[in-house]
């Protein structure tokens, strides 16, 4: 071809190319044969729907770019791995999809073994009167404590012998006592021969306080069951054993009576109060005193003196505030007012309970009959009821000690319970209603065991935390809802 001449070309040509557009690698991708894929044949470039031809395009390479070029889209989405942790829900899922199948497709082993089960387990209850163990110091001091080890040294040797050379001042721990404390009535002076009188009537009455002994038809009282020291009973005052029961002496003891020491070894600050000195030379000399304290010990050489000590003990606080008005403490008094604010408490617990569980069912009160699930809420708080059943009877069973701080356990196992019920409730009314049971148990299983679960793990390594602890209280109150757990 000549030069300036211009190549023919079939009608219509094409517009020459404008300077800068020269026909590189970009003009050649710009450009569109007509006709050009299958389904598209007879599309131009701009008619929608050329499948073939708009996958053709391509976007021009840099700076020689050609105008049929598409606007560059977005990419294609990045491909991101699988989290460890969905691989592990996912795992749970299937698991708990295929039991939940099983569950809908058999529902009648899975609603008696559960019961059976509890039913076995709750027989435990009867070893509960052997397993309680409220003792104070017992459950709320840590075990293998320094002072138990120091005090045990102590007592291995210094041993004593309250049958025979009792002293309260070498007792290690509290020992068994009961004590009283009287008060004049006038309020100025309890050291007179008429109120001496009523001091020596209430020590009768309380010295002939008797308990069951160990033989049939025998009641043993103070006397039998007092401190020794010298061969008879330790006396509760030691003004009551100065007067030797005649009210009448004490008015020459008294010019003799000195405080604090009386005599040559009767230390008298632990027996009397209020006291008031007389004034001058003898300025240690008693002239009054408004309170005077009487203390009753009791022996705990042997274990069966322990017991009976204790029996007795009980049948004062039972007696003695029935019958006379005085002040009183013994050494199972914080003992016997721990327990009792803890029977206080458990009705409180019952009326808890019983608005828990009402709450739970009306929550599931539909006015539908078909959506109702009134009876599900009901077994589901029946099964908490079980769950506390078999745990505590589990642990009765295995020998753990009950202490009065798991009184308050069975409600917090229900309110994980009911908990777990809303879950598993809220899961099923998702579920397409036209399924069968089997698969919408499957569903419901997948979607809410997996959260049970992971929630359930966490409370249960919660509570074991809490077991590790060197307080027994502490350590006894988290078995039940592990086990629960389970």
């Amino acid at each position: 071809m000549r030069a300036g001449e211009m190549q023919s070309c079939p009608s219509p040509c094409p517009e020459p190319l404008a300077p800068g557009q020269g026909a590189g690698p970009g003009a050649a991708r710009g450009r569109r044969k007509p006709g050009a894929g299958g389904s598209g044949q007879g599309m131009g470039p701009e008619e929608p729907g050329g499948k073939a031809g708009t996958q053709l395009q391509r976007r021009g390479s840099g700076e020689m770019g050609s105008e049929l070029d598409p606007e560059p889209g977005p990419g294609p989405e990045p491909i991101i791995p699988p989290h460890p942790h969905d691989n592990f829900a996912l795992f749970l899922s299937r698991r708990f999809a295929r039991l939940g199948g099983l569950v809908g497709a058999h529902p009648w082993p899975f609603l008696l073994l559960p019961l059976l089960l509890s039913g076995g387990l709750g027989a435990g209850f009867l070893f509960l009167p052997q397993r309680q163990a409220n003792g104070i110091e017992g459950q709320f001091t840590p075990l293998g404590g320094p002072a138990k080890s120091e005090r045990r040294f102590a007592q291995e040797h210094f041993p004593t012998r309250d049958s025979e050379r009792f002293s309260g001042q070498r007792l290690l721990t509290e020992g068994a006592f009961a004590s009283l404390i009287a008060v004049s009535a006038s309020g100025n002076n309890i050291l007179t021969a008429g109120a001496f009188g009523e001091l020596l009537r209430l020590d009768g009455a309380v010295q002939s306080l008797a308990v069951p002994g160990g033989d049939p038809g025998t009641q043993l009282s103070y006397p039998d069951l007092c401190v020794r020291s010298s061969g008879s009973c330790s006396s509760p005052n030691p003004l009551l054993a100065a007067v030797q029961g005649e009210p009448a002496r004490l008015e020459p003891l008294l010019p003799q009576l000195t405080y604090p020491g009386f005599g040559s070894s009767v230390f008298m600050g632990t027996f009397l109060g209020g006291v008031q000195l007389a004034g001058g030379a003898g300025a240690s000399r008693v002239q009054a005193a408004k309170a005077l304290r009487l203390v009753y010990y009791l022996r705990e050489d042997e274990a069966a003196d322990r017991e009976r000590s204790l029996q007795w003990l009980e049948n004062f606080l039972q007696r003695i505030p029935a019958e006379l008005e005085v002040a009183y403490f013994t050494s199972i008094s914080r003992q016997e007012e721990f327990e009792g604010n803890t029977r206080k408490v458990i009705p409180l617990f019952s009326i808890t309970y019983f608005l828990t569980i009402t709450f739970s069912i009306i929550s599931c009160l539909r006015v539908d009959c078909v959506r109702n699930k009134v009876w599900v809420a009901a077994f589901g708080v029946l099964s908490s009821g079980l769950a506390v059943l078999s745990s505590f009877g589990l642990l009765l069973f295995c020998g753990v000690p009950f202490v009065v701080t798991v009184a308050n356990a069975p409600f917090l196992i229900l309110g994980v319970g009911v908990d777990d019920m809303f879950i598993m409730i809220s899961s099923w009314q998702q579920t397409n209603p036209e399924n069968k049971v089997e698969k919408r148990m499957a569903e419901t299983y997948a979607e809410a065991a997996v959260s049970i679960t992971i929630t359930t793990l966490t409370d249960v390594l919660a509570f074991y935390i809490g077991i590790m602890t060197s307080f027994p209280s502490k350590r006894h109150f988290p078995l039940p809802k592990c086990y629960r757990k389970y």
